[in-house]
């Protein structure tokens, strides 16, 4: 079992128009549907993601985005606590050698179901040739796109690692 009352799957498709080798950024159009399942309940809800990104001197990677959900949720999903939600996010990668980077990262609620606080995570990662290990630092738990656009309900003195 998890620590959540549900699992949320996401499905969907990606599009690329702009490779940076040619365009000098990467662009991303992700599209799909997130589905919750719960004992006794399911449900489905569309989301889209514009995402952009450049890499600097192959050490840096600076990324944006625009992200969408029709049914965002908070982390206790209640269906009164659900809802539209409209988000952007700014991240970068700082490369530090071939085997370490630094990663941190910003999501904040533009409109609809807003949890109070920006959600933000930071924290090393150590890479080898066929894994990636890392340590994050955050104020939310969030890794799916409807929790994603909510924001958090922890501030910076409710720490996740």
């Amino acid at each position: 079992g998890t620590f959540e009352n549900f699992d949320t799957y996401e499905f969907d498709l990606r599009y690329q128009p702009l490779e940076e080798q040619r365009a000098w950024v990467d662009l991303a159009i992700r599209a799909g549907a997130s589905w919750f399942s719960e004992k006794g309940a399911n449900e489905a809800a569309p989301f889209a993601q514009v995402l952009v990104d450049r890499t600097f001197a192959n050490r840096v990677l600076i990324a944006a985005g625009l992200s969408y959900h029709e049914r965002a949720s908070a982390p206790e999903r209640k269906n009164n606590k659900s809802g539209w939600a409209l988000a952007a996010s700014a991240s970068t990668e700082v490369r530090i050698s071939d085997a370490l980077a630094w990663d941190a990262e910003v999501v904040t609620n533009l409109a609809g179901l807003n949890q109070r606080y920006t959600i933000w995570c930071t924290g090393p990662k150590l890479l080898t040739n066929r894994h990636t290990f890392a340590v994050v630092v955050s104020n939310a738990q969030a890794v799916t796109v409807d929790t994603l656009v909510a924001g958090s309900r922890r501030g910076v003195d409710e720490l996740v690692i």
